[in-house]
């Protein structure tokens, strides 16, 4: 599994990217053992950066007469707003592209024919095409066995991450931000070792079950770490405990039997 993703890192990093990959790592452990309990803010500040990137960039693809700086704020303010109130379904968004993602990859490792070579394009083929239209050339360039099972793994992870999110709301914020903590630190920390420590990767478990095991087992400590806070954060605090509610209501004592008590107390 991990010698699938090497190739995909850059062979070197300036000094610069590596103090990036560095706040990227740090920021994946704090998804992975704390993100669901601020789950609603960083939900929103990805969700205006992605519409900010969207308003940017997608007039300038399609070639649309728009002012793009005016695109990316109302994007950010579009995006940011709707993510705000509409938490759950963008936190199950969230889940269902890293189940996406971790579905994309396993389906590769299992489909990849073994003499499998992946077609080079030349550079001035690529420098023209828009992201979307460089992800579909990918796409067509996968073998047939992956092409035919990836799109069916992609969408029932994704909307098992919806359905998860929706159903079991704590749940989906737990695993959620577990996996995207997870996934964080494995994409920033191996691009961060093979370029500053590449001897450190024989101690990476060789067998892909090894590692897709010790990839859940630290996905399932951070949805541990996480589930005790969110229970404190969604108990009401002013709800009686179980024995108040169980007890029949006793009606408040008379004026009499408050003037016995006292004599009785005095006397």
């Amino acid at each position: 599994m991990v010698q699938e993703l090497l190739p995909l890192l850059p062979a070197a990093l300036t000094s610069e990217q590596a103090v990036v990959c560095l706040l990227c790592l740090l920021a994946g452990v704090f998804f992975w053992l704390g993100g669901s309990i601020w789950s609603r803010g960083i939900i929103t500040l990805f969700a205006v950066a992605i519409g900010a990137l969207l308003g940017m960039y997608v007039p300038r693809w399609q070639l649309w007469p728009v002012n793009s700086m005016a695109a990316a704020v109302l994007g950010a303010v579009g995006l940011g707003l709707i993510a705000y109130l509409a938490e759950r379904l963008w936190m199950g968004l969230t889940l269902g592209f890293v189940l996406a993602c971790w579905a994309t990859l396993g389906t590769w490792i299992q489909q990849r024919p073994a003499n499998f070579e992946f077609l080079e394009r030349p550079a001035w083929q690529l420098e023209n095409l828009t992201p979307p239209q460089h992800a579909y050339d990918i796409y067509r360039r996968l073998p047939s066995e992956v092409q035919n099972v990836l799109p069916f793994a992609v969408g029932t992870a994704l909307l098992s991450g919806v359905a998860i999110a929706f159903l079991w709301p704590r749940l989906g914020r737990a695993l959620g931000m577990s996996m995207l903590g997870v996934t964080t630190c494995v994409v920033f920390g191996l691009a961060l070792v093979s370029t500053q420590q590449p001897g450190w990767l024989q101690y990476i478990p060789a067998p892909p079950m090894s590692q897709a095991g010790t990839l859940i087992g630290l996905a399932m400590v951070g949805l541990l770490a996480q589930w005790p806070f969110l229970a404190a954060r969604t108990r009401p605090h002013d709800e009686p405990p179980s024995s108040a509610l169980a007890a029949p209501a006793q009606p408040p004592p008379g004026r009499d039997s408050v003037d016995r008590h006292l004599a009785k107390i005095f006397s």
